[in-house]
């Protein structure tokens, strides 16, 4: 489910261990077999099927049991948890991912991005290619939190969804199914289009994009310079054309590269990349009186009272949840507390929770049983003691960091269910 914008704010408020959105969602209907053929698009409004020439890709990758180019001469890097077989690879959800050489495509003039994906585990954001930058991305084609798809584009290297030109289906597309995607950026035309299996579902105007000279991410995305929304499922062919390409190419593409078979199983997580479970079960911090007070307006709704009021974490293995329990009582909507959905890995002392809208990188310290965690933001030098809008992070006056809080967790218990 989605947090909404009620509960994001009481989480502010309290200053909670996570400061983004997190959600999971699922594709209306059971979802189909794996490799079930995707629902074949119609003919494209500009010219037919057969009368698109197609030019060669700039770049482009097979995925028939490795990473090397089928052309441009760049090879794929695999990263994480992954999965080949001989005709697409798999990622884990949590880690898995490719990397293309830096500076394959100029974001400033023309192109399109072409991918075969499959969503095997819907769960939020996920990103299924995205060229980046060194803070976000200029262009990245990704399933959203109610399993649409979406192109997005960006004329300012800056997180944040506000920053983004968006086109994108109606909610419920994306599921278990090898889908064609297709993002196009007409800088003459200053428009930008998605293709959902050769057909065209939208396309918005846009300024031209800011040049990201970064790699080519295959399986994830990019936030605050860091990574997240990573795949959890399968990709197949994906090509770039520093070019616009037309409805009937697209439509051509989607007709003469569909895959022959069933994705590769997802991979299981890496446990070392989450300590092998060592946070795993429920972590306690109750609030002061203070704290309460304001949880309790934000909970009106649904809590009158309460004398004590706490907020707990679980960790299961690769993925936590968080939650408020009024004198004991964990509140839960449609069956989940709060904030369920997000994944975590631990490198080093840093708790790196994974989330739809990005990361939330926390310090740790753990003895017995006491879990302590610190994050920090970072503010204006003229100001340093004031906590921050993130109005510009890229701005050479924002530095840090200081420390937005500092919280102990006592274990309450092995159990890591709601």
């Amino acid at each position: 489910m989605r947090r909404t914008d009620r509960n994001r704010a009481a989480l502010l408020t309290m200053l909670m261990v996570i400061v983004a959105a997190c959600g999971s969602a699922t594709a209306s209907g059971d979802p189909p077999p794996p490799g079930t053929p995707p629902a074949t698009g119609s003919p494209a409004a500009t010219g037919s099927v057969a009368e698109a020439e197609l030019p060669a890709p700039d770049y482009a990758w097979a995925f028939d049991g490795d990473g090397r180019a089928s052309a441009g001469g760049m090879d794929v890097e695999f990263l994480g948890a992954y999965e080949s077989s001989a005709d697409a690879v798999a990622f884990d959800g949590y880690t898995g991912h490719g990397m293309a050489a830096e500076g394959l495509v100029d974001t400033t003039r023309s192109f399109t991005l072409s991918v075969w994906a499959n969503y095997a585990k819907p769960r939020g954001q996920s990103a299924v290619l995205e060229v980046l930058g060194d803070d976000s991305y200029a262009a990245a084609l990704a399933v959203g939190g109610d399993s649409e798809w979406s192109f997005a584009t960006k004329t300012t290297d800056t997180t944040g969804i506000e920053h983004a030109i968006q086109v994108q289906t109606a909610p419920g597309l994306a599921g278990y199914r090898w889908t064609h995607v297709a993002g196009v950026y007409d800088s003459d035309a200053g428009v930008i289009r998605l293709y959902v299996n050769g057909e065209r579902v939208g396309e918005a105007p846009t300024d031209v994009l800011f040049s990201a000279r970064g790699p080519l991410a295959i399986g994830r995305g990019q936030y605050d310079g860091g990574p997240g929304n990573f795949w959890p499922g399968a990709i197949d062919s994906v090509a770039v054309y520093q070019s616009v390409l037309t409805d009937a190419q697209v439509a051509a593409i989607h007709e003469s590269t569909r895959p022959s078979s069933s994705p590769p199983p997802l991979p299981a997580p890496d446990p070392s990349t989450y300590a092998n479970g060592i946070l795993n079960g429920t972590w306690d911090f109750v609030l002061d009186d203070e704290g309460a007070q304001l949880l309790l307006e934000d909970y009106a709704d649904f809590v009158d009272s309460a004398d004590e009021v706490t907020v707990r974490l679980g960790f299961d293995d690769h993925e936590w949840w968080e939650g408020v329990l009024f004198d004991g009582e964990l509140i839960l909507h449609d069956g989940v507390p709060e904030g369920a959905g997000g994944t975590f890995i631990i490198d080093g002392n840093n708790l790196i929770v994974t989330e739809s809208e990005g990361d939330g990188v926390n310090t740790r310290t753990l003895a017995d049983n006491r879990l302590t965690l610190e994050l920090v933001e970072f503010c204006p030098v003229a100001d340093p003691g004031q906590l921050c809008e993130r109005v510009d992070p890229l701005a050479p006056e924002w530095k840090g960091p200081i420390i937005l809080f500092n919280h102990t967790f006592t274990k309450s218990s092995d159990d890591p269910s709601y």
